[in-house]
């Protein structure tokens, strides 16, 4: 049986994820660099219902897509290809879920996806939560992004093309 102890959970919604961001279809030819911003120095309990954004989430400018564009290949890649479910969209933001198995207690990864405007164009930046007692008055959160940064560094510019392109 696993610890449930913070640590451990985190190594462990760490390796499912590093699996599901594993198969990212790179395009042909290479887009820009995505510019990454400074990684968070700790980890901080986050509210279950929404959790916080953050500029040093990594992110992505795009250019000449809509946001509902941008959202939809979200959530078509995150849910057709990485099995995740959507748990909430607007406008500018997508949540989706993962429930993970093998926990002594019932874990849950969150993946929150943000577009905001910059300079004519949309930056698009994803954060990582592992919430314990899912939808529970005992649920609680924990921002896992650093952990994960080189494998959503990897996936953010995948958004910035249309998905027939790809």
């Amino acid at each position: 049986m696993i610890s449930t102890t913070p640590f451990k959970l985190s190594a462990l919604l760490a390796s499912a994820l590093l699996a599901a961001c594993a198969t990212t279809n790179a395009p042909p030819n290479n887009p820009p660099a995505p510019t990454p911003t400074p990684a968070p120095v700790a980890s901080k309990p986050v509210a279950a219902s929404a959790p916080a954004t953050s500029s040093a989430a990594p992110s992505v400018l795009i250019r000449g897509r809509s946001s509902k564009a941008i959202l939809d290949d979200v959530v078509n890649y995150r849910t057709q290809q990485k099995g995740m479910k959507l748990k909430s969209r607007s406008g500018s933001r997508v949540e989706l879920s993962l429930a993970m198995q093998r926990t002594s207690n019932p874990s849950e990864a969150r993946m929150v996806y943000q577009l905001t405007p910059e300079n004519g164009a949309q930056r698009l930046s994803a954060r990582v939560f592992q919430y314990t007692h899912p939808g529970t008055t005992r649920e609680t959160g924990v921002e896992i992004t650093q952990s994960l940064q080189e494998q959503l560094l990897a996936e953010l510019p995948r958004y910035q093309q249309q998905a027939a392109s790809r």
